[in-house]
């Protein structure tokens, strides 16, 4: 099992905030937003992060 990364709880409030807000909008919009916001880099695993750590 790979190691938490640094940013891992921030990045995950961040989704939850964002999808709670903006969940009919989708995931592509939320990761917009988000490489917007200067998440760019943590994005790839933003699926897993939305959902609890299931890929969807």
């Amino acid at each position: 099992m790979p190691l938490p990364r640094d940013d891992e709880e921030p990045l995950r409030a961040e989704v939850i905030r964002m999808a709670s807000t903006y969940g009919r909008y989708g995931y592509r919009f939320i990761a917009g937003m988000m490489r917007n916001a200067g998440w760019g880099q943590a994005l790839p695993s933003q699926r897993s992060h939305a959902s609890g750590g299931k890929r969807v």
